[in-house]
């Protein structure tokens, strides 16, 4: 997917509140295991890094932990700093 496909979809996952606006989390690599990527949407094959992001125990406990390649990563960073801070993560009932 192109940079700007990727990154307006990445600022309007963010700002709908599908994907958290997330600073200061842990984050973990290693070796991908077939996630689904929380921006692209495909795989994680074992050839890419998986980035994996740990939130608090309240968020991954409804949504799990995130996982991004890491392109997709650092576009989901870059559009964290220019959502509004107001954005949360949606929640299905």
């Amino acid at each position: 997917m192109p940079y700007p496909d990727l990154l307006s979809q990445a600022l309007t996952r963010v700002r709908n509140g599908e994907l958290p606006r997330v600073d200061g989390h842990r984050l973990f690599a290693g070796r991908g295991f077939g996630s689904r990527c929380a921006l692209c949407d495909s795989t994680i094959g074992p050839h890419d890094v998986d980035y994996e992001i740990a939130m608090d125990e309240a968020q991954e406990a409804q949504a799990g932990p995130l996982h991004f390649h890491l392109r997709c990563y650092a576009v989901w960073a870059e559009a964290c700093r220019g959502a509004p801070r107001h954005a949360a993560m949606k929640v299905d009932s």
